[in-house]
């Protein structure tokens, strides 16, 4: 049996993707593959990643690279197997532990557990704050790199959550292993691949009943023979034919999967244009607003700009009229 502590990682680039990833985790979407009565719980962070990223981001003063990762999501579960053979709440604190030590409160975004799928699992999301020194001053910045940057760094965090985790029974992968976490469009074609297998050796062993010819010389080993050849065959034809109806259930429920995945990803991109469009929305609200302030201030200078012209008329015809008064005087 798998008794293995699984940790996962994704980076976020934009702040799409921190908004699509909080609904996710969050359940604020549809989820298909997630059971609506089942139990998520915030241990950490906000309902709404975005909203604090931006007021972090607004209290350090952060400058936001482009292209730069704002941010990280980690998948934290274990081995399908061991699901109801380890205590889900002492694994949660622990894994709160964890992250704190690891990772600082202040960083996280959010953190929930979710129990509303097949395997329990938390799902983190981590603003990637280092505090650097630069020209001379300490300043505060976003640095992936810094937390997921190249081979080494990857492996020790995998060395490190499988450590906190061994008090549960749960073990580290091979480090350096080539196994990876199978697709479903790969495991599907794999599935595929043994159908067809199995249809050619059960066509194979039906051909070969009667490749020998029965005569009056060989009528005896030849029945003995047809007959044992006969049973094997049945006996494939028969674990065959369970193979295949076990497959097709199977089949089934994948064609559902891809069904609800395919439903999902639909959702989720609707979901995304309607974000953009409602940030789009609010920016060109914003210059709008900004538009009728400048414009606001620009009818405000040309008032200001004829009463000065007025102002100095007013003086140069008084200063004229001194200087005529003057000369009448003089003269």
């Amino acid at each position: 049996m798998s008794k293995f502590a699984i940790l996962r990682t994704a980076k976020l680039k934009t702040m799409a993707k921190i908004t699509m990833a909080g609904n996710h985790n969050s359940r604020d979407m549809d989820v298909p593959n997630a059971d609506p009565n089942g139990k998520i719980e915030l241990l950490m962070g906000s309902n709404n990643p975005e909203q604090l990223f931006r007021e972090k981001a607004e209290e350090h003063g952060l400058k936001i690279r482009k292209n730069g990762v704002l941010a990280f999501e980690l998948l934290l579960t274990y081995s399908p197997e061991m699901k109801g053979n380890l205590p889900i709440l002492e694994w949660k604190e622990a894994n709160i532990e964890w992250i704190k030590k690891k990772y600082g409160e202040d960083r996280v975004l959010s953190a929930h557990l979710h129990l509303d799928e097949t395997t329990p699992h938390i799902q983190v999301l981590i603003m990637p704050l280092v505090k650097k020194k630069f020209r001379g001053e300490m300043r505060v910045s976003l640095s992936c790199r810094d937390f997921l940057g190249g081979h080494k760094k990857l492996s020790a965090l995998q060395t490190n959550y499988a450590n906190a985790m061994a008090q549960f029974g749960l073990v580290r992968g091979i480090p350096g292993s080539r196994a990876k976490h199978v697709e479903l469009k790969s495991w599907y074609g794999k599935f595929l691949h043994l159908i067809n297998s199995a249809t050619n050796a059960a066509k194979a062993d039906a051909d070969k009943l009667f490749d020998e010819k029965p005569s009056v010389f060989n009528i005896g080993s030849w029945f003995k023979k047809t007959k044992k050849a006969t049973e094997m065959a049945l006996s494939k034809a028969f674990m065959f034919n369970d193979t295949l109806e076990k497959m097709g259930i199977e089949n089934g429920r994948l064609t559902k999967q891809i069904q609800r995945m395919k439903h999902e990803i639909k959702h989720s991109q609707a979901n995304h244009l309607q974000e953009q469009l409602d940030i789009a929305e609010g920016e060109i609200g914003e210059l709008i607003d900004e538009l009728k302030i400048t414009k606001s201030d620009l009818d405000q200078a040309d008032e200001l700009s004829e009463l000065q012209k007025s102002y100095i008329d007013k003086q140069g015809r008084e200063i004229k009229q001194l200087k005529e008064d003057l000369s009448d005087k003089l003269d």
